[in-house]
């Protein structure tokens, strides 16, 4: 992947390999928005939807109802955002493609993947543990299920960072 700052836009360019991994997990990520906050699997639910903050604040059942509909629409009004994006990653060429990020939408991006880092780590009880494995060996020890949510945990970090980093400085290199 390359990265790089266009005025209002950040560019990534993808080869077919990223480029797929991505759309695959934007629409994910795209399908999960959908799900109301009751229909979604437990985990996902807890990490996305906690309700502890309206406990501490003394909402009622009926207030925190209110406050979940609330999130949910929010992150559910990002759906349209994620479908473009989706649909320029889905026109590759054999060198791959390239994602445009809008400088406005860049929160949008961060937090959509975020949220799918949040749900892959709680679905998989992926802890500090498993996220500061560097070894083929220690890796080994993980489930499957595991393994492929950490790969997808540690790409979605990487790809924020990169994101942080040209907003913060529009000429910043990719981190290594």
């Amino acid at each position: 992947m390359r990265a790089h700052r266009e005025k209002d836009k950040i560019v990534l360019s993808l080869n077919p390999a990223e480029g797929q991994a991505l759309e695959q997990l934007l629409k994910t990520i795209i399908a999960n928005y959908r799900i109301r906050p009751g229909d979604l699997d437990e985990k996902a639910r807890l990490a996305w939807y906690s309700t502890r903050g309206c406990e501490s604040a003394g909402l009622t059942a009926e207030e925190t109802k209110d406050w979940l509909e609330q999130l949910h629409g929010y992150k559910s009004a990002n759906v349209q955002r994620l479908e473009e994006w989706c649909q320029q990653i889905s026109t590759q060429s054999p060198e791959g493609c390239k994602l445009r990020i809008e400088i406005e939408d860049a929160p949008v991006f961060l937090m959509s993947v975020n949220d799918h880092r949040l749900a892959a780590a709680a679905r998989q009880e992926i802890g500090q543990t498993e996220m500061d494995l560097r070894s083929v060996e220690g890796l080994v020890h993980l489930k499957p299920e595991q393994q492929v949510a950490l790969f997808e945990i540690e790409l979605l970090g990487w790809l924020m960072e990169v994101v942080l980093r040209l907003l913060d400085d529009p000429d910043a290199a990719p981190p290594a």
